[in-house]
């Protein structure tokens, strides 16, 4: 399993971009948590973990796939 250089620099990307909009969708979650019933905020409020945990993975995956 290698890393390849384009893979990081892509997901260096993707990060920082994640936690840079990250507070408007936790804003946005807890605008919408007032007037959503309950699974749909906590749903909301869950996205930008969910997010990084399915970046991370799709690394792995590209990576493990090159041989």
């Amino acid at each position: 399993m290698a890393l390849t250089i384009t893979d990081g620099i892509i997901t260096f990307v993707t990060m920082t971009a994640l936690l840079a909009l990250s507070p408007i969708f936790f804003e946005f979650a807890t605008i919408v948590q007032g007037e959503a019933d309950p699974l749909s905020g906590m749903i909301l409020s869950i996205v930008v973990p969910l997010f990084m945990v399915a970046i991370l993975i799709s690394v792995g995956v590209s990576a493990r796939r090159r041989v």
